[in-house]
């Protein structure tokens, strides 16, 4: 069974920008499902988004959103890893959540098997069209994390489509349970109801091309004022 208290969460993204919901997403995994450690993990050079905004503008203001001095409590339990930005340097290749796995699962869990990768239902929709799905599954517990309305609604759709093709196994054979084995009977994947507020950073960037400004009560106020101060999106 997975020990949540002594497990670390990957929370990838390409984070352009990191808006309210990434953080209010992350704060939650620390009460639900009580994780130790969050790592966020930028996305580099991801193969379904293209002309991302340069890693060193995303860095600085994940660096604001999370590690702001309104977040100071977070400080310890939230670290920055570069893995898929220093790999697009030298191999100029897309960044695959497989390969992260892999190259984290030796930094920080080498013998342990105490990672979980962080996803939404979107991407869990998705999922079956990931480079090495399904063998992917093995490599971590996996966190799916609910937004209302109906994110609930539509992971356990997939998950009991899943269970049908013998790649998961709900626990104790109950619907409404939360935790769901792996095939490989050694990884886990729970279903996690977050409070985070529905924003986009995809819909942010939209708003901010047709008006030139930023959408209110979207963006932590340090990020605001750096993504004025370097013009980044259109904005004026």
């Amino acid at each position: 069974m997975v020990v949540w208290h002594e497990t670390i969460a990957l929370f990838g993204g390409s984070f352009d920008p990191p808006h309210l919901g990434h953080l209010e997403a992350v704060k939650g995994l620390f009460t639900k499902p009580g994780i130790k450690k969050v790592i966020l993990v930028p996305s580099a050079n991801p193969p379904f988004k293209k002309n991302l905004t340069p890693i060193n503008h995303r860095l600085k203001m994940i660096e604001l959103s999370f590690l702001s001095a309104v977040n100071k409590n977070l400080f310890s339990k939230i670290e920055i890893d570069l893995c898929e930005v220093k790999r697009a340097e030298l191999t100029k290749k897309p960044s695959y959540t497989y390969d992260t796995l892999l190259e984290l699962k030796q930094v920080y869990s080498p013998e342990k098997n105490n990672l979980a990768f962080v996803i939404g239902t979107d991407q869990l929709e998705d999922m079956q069209s990931w480079h090495r799905f399904p063998e992917i599954l093995q490599l971590s517990h996996w966190i799916i994390l609910l937004r209302k309305p109906d994110g609930e609604s539509k992971a356990r759709k997939i998950l009991q489509t899943w269970e049908t093709q013998g790649l998961v196994q709900n626990k104790n054979n109950n619907i409404e349970n939360d935790l769901w084995s792996l095939m490989c009977k050694q990884t886990y994947l729970k279903l996690v109801t977050t409070h985070a507020p529905l924003i986009s950073s995809t819909e942010i960037r939209k708003h901010i091309a047709k008006s030139g400004t930023l959408p209110a009560n979207t963006l932590h106020d340090d990020v605001v004022t750096y993504i004025k101060a370097h013009k980044l999106y259109g904005t004026s």
